[in-house]
Parts: structure tokens; sequence; C-alpha cells
């Protein structure tokens, strides 16, 4: 099977054992994946799986010409914007950050295989199992900063995060604007690079969320504006790095940073 991007293709992999052979597209821990342009190996690949996951929301488009070219045999394509309930436009497309709606994924994922695979269908169920398992940990390190650091506000240089700080409770004081032409790869504008510069100098937000993965001198900046102001910066990525973790074990770091910056208790 494939999967469009790596935190997508971690899920399968927990889920599907040594049944299913995963290739995740997008899992180089260098690359923007938002420059991602498709290649030969990629087109085969999807060309003879069997299952396929994308994200949606406009954020792998390049599946579209995947999926359209090179094959003749049925597969079973899982878009996570549908199994998640988030299809909204403009919705922020980094849906593996939305931890709480993830196991709507891991259950389309696992009827997916199910059905491609029906001999094996009580050893995905038992696998999915235990994956939504591993996530009540960070489940419950997400209420824990809900419950003592509700309405804090975080500054952060894209959207990666949005959907673990909302989920955490926490209060998005840099501008989306800012986020929004980051994300495009375009510079923010003059008033939103302004509002980004006061927050951190007024020492208005408590985190700054850095995407490790999108780095420029423009979010560079406001990286070392942040840390010479004494504000933490809690770094981010956009696909499971190393590219050999797990989901709940990756996630679960990263939560880990936002739970120590805010210094709480779990």
């Amino acid at each position: 099977m494939v999967a469009a991007e790596n935190p997508w293709g971690a899920i399968a992999t927990a889920i599907g054992g040594s049944h299913v052979s995963v290739t995740s597209i997008l899992s180089d821990p260098t690359a923007d994946p938002h420059s991602y342009s498709a290649s030969a190996s990629s087109a085969a690949a999807v060309a003879n799986a069997s299952v396929v996951l994308q994200n949606g929301l406009g954020y792998d488009d390049f599946m579209n010409q995947l999926l359209g070219t090179g094959s003749t045999k049925s597969r079973i394509v899982v878009t996570a914007s549908t199994a998640m309930g988030i299809t909204e436009a403009n919705a922020n497309p980094h849906l593996w950050y939305a931890v709480e709606e993830v196991p709507k994924m891991a259950s389309a994922i696992t009827r997916a295989f199910s059905k491609a695979d029906p001999t094996h269908k009580s050893d995905y169920e038992r696998n999915a199992t235990l994956f939504v398992q591993s996530l009540s940990p960070l489940i419950s390190s997400i209420h824990a900063i809900a419950a003592q650091r509700h309405g804090t506000p975080v500054a952060q240089t894209e959207r990666v995060a949005q959907y673990l700080l909302q989920e955490s409770g926490l209060r998005i004081a840099s501008p989306a604007g800012f986020a929004a032409s980051i994300e495009n790869g375009s510079e923010p504008n003059a008033a939103d690079s302004q509002s980004m510069s006061s927050v951190i100098t007024k020492n208005e937000i408590a985190v700054l969320v850095y995407n490790l993965q999108a780095s420029s001198s423009t979010t560079q900046t406001v990286r070392t504006m942040a840390r010479s102001h004494g504000i933490p910066v809690v770094g981010v990525t956009e696909t499971v790095v190393p590219a050999h973790l797990s989901y709940a074990s990756w996630q679960g770091a990263q939560i880990q940073q936002l739970v120590h910056a805010l210094k709480v208790t779990t």
C-alpha cells in the first residue's frame, strides 16, 4: 500500500503489521512537503498499490495525477479529510495533528485493509485497537495542557500543529496571515510581520511553535527573536522524523516538548 504522507504511513504500518508493505511518498525529513513534485518511482508505487492513503484539502494534489495514470487494477483510496470529517474550504490540511480525531482515520484504514485482505481482518482490527490505545498517553497530556493552561497565548510560524494547539485549549495569538504566507511560500506582509514581532517583543506569548521543515530567513528571524526574549521554541515537523518512529512515539515526543515549555504537570 502507498501513503502520500508518512504520518498516515506510520499509522498504516501499525495497523497492517506483517501483512502490509507500506511505502510513504513524503518522508524526507530535510524536504519541504509543500514543494514536492511526483516522481516516476512514486507513480509506479501507486500504480501497484491495493490501498492508497491521501490527505486531501489541497495538501497532496500530486496524488490526483498519480491516481489517474498507470494502473488497471482495482484499489481502495482513503482520503483523510473525508474519513475525519474535516472538509471545509481552506481548512488546515495538517490533519495528523488532530490527535483526538486520528482514530477516525485509523478506522478507515482498518476497513480498507480488511476489504483488500479479508483473510487478515481480525489482525487488522486487533492492531487498530492497540494503535488507538497507544494514543491514550498523548491525549492525557493534551487534556492536562487544556486543564492547566487553557487560553494561554502562543504563536506559530505555520499552521502545522494548530489542531494540536487547539485541542490543548491554547490561544493562537500570532497573525493568521503570517502563517498563511509562510505556508504558501511567500513573504508575510508588513502588517503581519509587525504583529508577529509585537507579540514576541512584548512577551505576549508563552511559546513559539516553529516548523523545522519549512525554515526560511523570515522564520529564522522570528525564532531568534523569540529566544532572545526568553520565549521557549517548540520545533515540529510535517512528517514523522526519524521516519522509522511510530506515530505515537513521534507525536508523543512533540507533545512532551509542549508540556515542558508550558510547565504543565502530567
